[in-house]
């Protein structure tokens, strides 16, 4: 079964995207695929992989994973105002 994207939704995902957040990371914490992800920040043409800050591969792995880790726990803790946000409660993104 297919869900419906809302404007919102996938304007906050390019904006978290923008603030350094992995595609992987936001489909965790989202619940979403991370196709989902990738097509949408595709369509806007927003995913660009040197706009990360830091080339990932290059460093050690236990580095990597505690940098996903640090993403993740960050984004929990905001994702109930992210989610109000996308259903159309606000203004301004979080």
């Amino acid at each position: 079964m297919r869900i419906s994207l809302a404007r919102r939704e996938a304007a906050g995902y390019i904006k978290l995207r923008r603030l350094g957040y992995s595609m992987s990371v936001l489909s965790t914490v989202f619940g979403r695929s991370t196709s989902v992800i990738h097509r949408i920040l595709k369509r806007a043409k927003q995913y660009d992989p040197r706009s990360f800050p830091l080339d990932m591969r290059k460093l050690p792995t236990h580095v990597r994973r505690v940098g996903s880790v640090l993403q993740r726990q960050r984004l929990r803790a905001m994702i109930k105002a992210w989610e109000a946000w996308m259903l159309g409660e606000g203004e301004d993104p979080p």
